[in-house]
Order: C-alpha cells, then structure tokens, then sequence
C-alpha cells in the first residue's frame, strides 16, 4: 500500500476515535449541570455512564458476530451514525429518561467504531505500521481529553451544558463520518469473511483459540487496574496530599500527556524487543507502579510513579490491542469486537471493585488488590500467548506444505 494512502487511513481512523471521547467528556464534566437541568441527584444522573457501559459490553458481543458477516467499514460508519444520533437526542431530551435513553446510543457506537477502527488497521496496513497505527490512535484518546475539556468547559459557560454537543461534538462527529466514508476503502478480506460460516463460528474460533483467549483475559485483568487510576487518582492526590481541584486537573493533564506519550513510542519500543514482551513488560509495570504510589504517601515519587503508571499503560494499549489482533487473523472482526467487551468489562469491574475495596480497606488496598491484578495480568501475557512472528512462520509453513511439487 502507498505511504500517503496508510497516512490517510490512519489519520481517518485517528478522527473517528477522537470523536467517541467528547460525550463521555461532557457527561464526567458537567453532571452537576445536567442533574440541575432534570433536578435528580447527581449519583443518580451518573448512572447515566454505568448503563451506556453495560450497552456497550452487550452490543461488542453482537458486533463480533456481524463482523463475519457484514463490512467493517460499514460497521464504522454506522458507529458514527448512532453517535451522531445520541448527540442529537441528548441535546433535544426534554426529560431525564430521554437524556438516558440518548446517550446509551454512545454506548452502542463505542461498541461498533473501537474494534472495527482495530480491526481495519489489520486489514488495511502493512504489519510493521500496525502497532505504530494502533499507538497514535489510542493515543488520540488522550488527546481529545487535553483539548476536550476546557473547549467544553468554555461552551457550556457560554450557553450551558447542551451548546457543546450542537456545536462541538456533533461537527466532529458529522467530519470524521464523511471523511472515513471517502478515505477508508472496502478491502477484499472483509468481503471473503461472508464465506467463512455462520454467525457464531468466529466466536468458537477465537475462544477455542488459547493464545487468543488469554489476550482477553490479560486486557481484562490490566483493565482493572488501569480503571484505579482513571476513576481514583485525583481523589487520592486530593484527599492524601491536599490537592486543590486545580492542581489535580492539571497532575490529569500530566496523566493524558504520559499516557499519550506512551502509545505513540510503543511502535519503536516493539521493534526492539518484540510486541509480546514489550505487553509483558508494560502491564507488570502497570501494575507494580500502580500498587507502589498508591502506598507510598511521598509527593514526588508517587506523581512520578503515577506518570510511569499511565505511560505503561498507554505502552500496554497500543501493544496488547496489537497482540490480539493478530491471534486469529481471519476473524479479527470478532476478536477486537470481544477484547473491547473484555476491556469495557474490566474497566466496569475496576470502578466498582475499587470503590468497595476504597471504603474498607482504603487507597493502598486498591493498589494492592486491583494493581495486582496487572501483574497477574503479565503473567498470562507471559506464559499462554503466542509472539506474531511465530503465529507468521506458523501460517507460511502451513502453506509450504499446501504446495504440490508437480514429479
């Protein structure tokens, strides 16, 4: 493929995933204005995040089975329509139950654009630009949260919390819709996966799959952890050390850059070491630096063990997602779309375990408990999965043997 054509496709890919994170921005920045609106209590208003998640989890599953069946870009570009959709119906809700209604349709468009956007970066790039492709777009993630926040903040002190999403969210929305539709191109590898069987036959192929199978576990275990510090952080530097909500907004933008930093070097990194062992190294990271500043009560150390937290898992992101990608290579529509379940679940299971484990056993029991699970994490990595290039010299052996030498 043409390097300006793999540009063009990343840059898309990039745009599109950008997209998914302003909602969700909106929802964390401004729910005491949103509880305001519909006089309901703010942690009643919150659940309007717990239910779009629990959506998410359920449409991944669905999505993995029209994945063998349907186009991959066509998927994406109904994500993108349903986002577009829950912006408009959040921004037209005349009531709170409408509002929850709308917004879960973000949940079923994360569902839909996170593991196709994956899946299409194996499908349409090279392998060697694949875990570099993979680290810039999860790396735009962090980047829409630096620009995110105070561009949302600033619209809704002009016209309260609905401006933004009529003009913010949805042109983003409606521009990375267009654009994904002209830029991305319908590879013929998606339209031999309608050959392949029934609607299930992926999911019996990847979960009978060991490596496969224990990419999914791995990302959820790591989940787990890496959800501690995007739920708990600044409340553990605000209650332990005093922070101001100043001054821990801005140790957020410092969490953003470290993780960004990391998904984005992640490609160098793996060409070094190899893809696998850069997994097994960031996740164990991941967690020993989880479990150390949360336990540690020194300022200095715990932020800069808090930034190589975040950075090993920006590493872990970009690599573990590369990892899985290539575990069942004729459906990898399947696979992402279970590993963004298996992620939505490990980040669902961090939240709530952690607030539990926060009220009896305080902020070192989190990192203990739930930084362990990281660790056990790289284990997994370690000992059930299989390297890439083994899984390539596997495939061209087995083709070797497929050819006939005429006598």
């Amino acid at each position: 493929m043409h390097k300006n054509s793999s540009n063009w496709i990343v840059t898309s890919l990039i745009l599109t995933n950008v997209a998914t994170q302003p909602m969700s921005i909106l929802i964390g920045l401004l729910l005491i204005e949103i509880s305001q609106t519909y006089n309901v209590a703010v942690g009643v208003a919150g659940q309007i995040k717990t239910l779009s998640t629990g959506i998410s989890i359920l449409i991944a599953l669905l999505v993995g089975a029209l994945s063998i069946k349907y186009n991959h870009k066509s998927l994406l570009i109904l994500g993108l329509m349903f986002l577009a959709t829950s912006t408009i119906g959040c921004y037209l809700a005349p009531s709170f139950e409408v509002l929850i209604i709308a917004y879960s349709f973000t949940g079923i468009s994360f569902a839909l654009i996170s593991p196709m956007s994956r899946t299409l970066i194996g499908e349409l790039l090279p392998r060697d630009k694949r875990v570099s492709a993979m680290g810039m777009i999860i790396a735009g993630y962090a980047l829409a949260y630096l620009f995110g926040s105070p561009t949302i903040g600033y619209l809704a002190g002009i016209g309260g919390w609905r401006f933004p999403l009529i003009t913010l969210i949805l042109p983003i929305t409606l521009i990375a819709l267009i654009i994904a539709y002209i830029i991305l191109p319908k590879n013929n590898e998606e339209t031999q996966q309608k050959s392949l069987g029934s609607f299930t036959i992926g999911f019996r192929e990847v979960l009978n799959n060991r490596s496969a199978l224990s990419c999914l576990v791995g990302g959820l275990l790591a989940q787990i952890s890496f959800s501690v510090i995007l739920t708990y952080n600044a409340s553990y530097f605000r209650q332990v050390f005093g922070f101001s909500l100043g001054t821990a907004s801005l140790l957020s933008v410092g969490t953003a850059l470290s993780y960004m930093f990391g998904s984005i070097i992640s490609g160098k990194i793996s060409k070094l070491i190899g893809v696998k062992n850069l997994v097994v190294v960031a996740t164990f990271l991941l967690g020993a630096s989880t479990f150390v500043y949360l336990n540690l009560h020194l300022l200095l150390p715990s932020i800069a063990l808090c930034f190589l937290a975040c950075f090993s898992a920006g590493t872990w992101d970009a690599t573990s997602s590369t990892l899985t990608l290539e575990q069942v290579p004729q459906f990898r529509g399947t696979t992402m779309s279970l590993n963004s379940a298996s992620m939505n679940t490990g980040g669902f299971l961090g939240a709530s375990l952690g607030g539990l484990i926060l009220v009896i056993l305080g902020y070192g029991g989190i990192g203990f408990i739930l930084g362990g699970t990281a660790a056990i994490a790289s284990v997994v990595y370690k000992i059930f999965t299989v390297d890439p290039t083994k899984l390539v010299n596997s495939i061209q052996v087995e083709r070797k043997k497929k050819i006939v030498v005429p006598l």
